[in-house]
């Protein structure tokens, strides 16, 4: 059974092209990865308490069989995909409501959050 990985990037000041490419970007190399699908999710304010950086710019919804390999190729990505996105963002992952948010700290650190939310999702 798929499981719904909700995707949201945050972050300020881009005008709906940026987004439109950056949102492309970020789709074509998620679909690379052992998905069901990828689609669009509403992108609007942050929701209270969200720790995010900014309004959030990218909302996708992500179908796929949460296994270890699965979600360690999907933080992998979108880490990756950070690192190479222009200006400050963060990326929040959520599945049954527990979040895991990707943004400036320590690599070691992001490591250790990003396999333990892994883990507690993964179906192995």
């Amino acid at each position: 059974m798929g499981a719904d990985i909700y995707l949201e990037v945050h972050g300020d000041g881009l005008d709906a092209g940026e987004r439109e490419h950056l949102f492309r970007l970020l789709r074509a190399e998620l679909l690379q990865l052992p998905v069901d699908d990828v689609t669009p999710r509403g992108a609007g304010e942050a929701p209270p308490g969200a720790r995010g950086l900014g309004d959030v710019i990218i909302g996708l919804l992500v179908t796929a069989q949460p296994t270890w390999e699965m979600l360690d190729s999907l933080v992998n990505t979108v880490r990756n995909w950070l690192t190479r996105a222009d200006g400050e963002r963060s990326v929040r992952l959520e599945i049954d409501g527990d979040v895991l948010e990707l943004t400036g700290t320590t690599e070691a650190l992001q490591t250790r959050l990003a396999d333990e939310w892994i883990r507690l999702h993964s179906m192995e």
